[in-house]
């Protein structure tokens, strides 16, 4: 990671930023009947470990093993702010992205994301009940294709329902390279 320099007011030594979400301004017409008024969020330092404790706090997924490799599952409901929902009630497909990947990984121990492909079908409400998988379509050598999905509950019947589809592929390095 490059180190950027910063200078503190008193000591004016150089330190290293480390990701972290930022506070920011931004126009609140969802929440405030005055649309178009710029107001600050509060201003939350988190350091992206603790970012990612809050958001797989919990995470215990069951992965089992099948003849290509292994499969995982995890169920979960989320209590998430506003600012990791772009829209409210629509989780952002960053945080969908970040947990398939996670699960993926999961299931193809030492071996790297060479490719991850997201399909958006709806938007996943994070309040609601959301339930992923992901499981092996194919090896070839170091490659494993997988293949994943979040199912969130129907509005209307209340079965699960596919709401995003995923494909990776990931790669074990040549043994021997670090």
């Amino acid at each position: 990671m490059r180190a950027f320099p910063t200078t503190a007011p008193s000591s004016r030594l150089q330190t290293v930023r480390k990701p972290c979400l930022k506070a920011a301004y931004h126009t609140n017409s969802f929440y405030s009947p005055l649309a178009n008024v710029a107001e600050k969020t509060s201003r939350t330092w988190l350091p992206g470990d603790k970012l990612k404790k809050a958001l797989m706090g919990g995470y215990s997924p069951i992965i089992r093993t099948v003849d290509l490799g292994k499969e995982a599952e995890y169920m979960t409901s989320l209590e998430p702010r506003q600012r990791i929902c772009y829209y409210p009630g629509k989780l952002h497909g960053g945080i969908q992205a970040f947990y398939l990947d996670n699960l993926f990984a999961d299931c193809c121990r030492g071996a790297l994301t060479a490719n991850l492909t997201l399909s958006y079908l709806r938007p996943v409400n994070p309040r609601d009940p959301l339930s992923f998988s992901v499981w092996p379509v194919k090896v070839e050598g170091r490659k494993t294709y997988m293949e994943g999905c979040i199912k969130i509950p129907d509005a209307k019947t209340g079965a699960m329902t596919e709401a995003v589809r995923a494909k990776a592929l990931f790669i074990r390095p040549k043994s021997g390279s670090a």
